[in-house]
């Protein structure tokens, strides 16, 4: 259940990202740390991209807020 839901916050943080709607990352974010939760100790190597995905979306944040 909880990788359904992290997949609707992935998705509509694309869909806003497409927007140009800031705010997309938060959803992204909230989706990445989902799938970490879902896959900690069960598969190290999604946990770690998640992460990877998770820091580029906060990353972003922080980025956009001058744009």
């Amino acid at each position: 259940m909880i990788g359904w839901l992290g997949n609707i916050l992935i998705v509509i943080g694309l869909y806003k990202l497409g927007h140009k709607w800031r705010h997309a990352f938060l959803f992204s974010i909230a989706g990445e740390l989902c799938w970490m939760t879902k896959s900690y100790g069960h598969d190290w190597a999604l946990c770690f991209i998640c992460g990877v995905f998770c820091v580029m979306a906060l990353r972003n944040w922080f980025l956009w807020r001058t744009v």
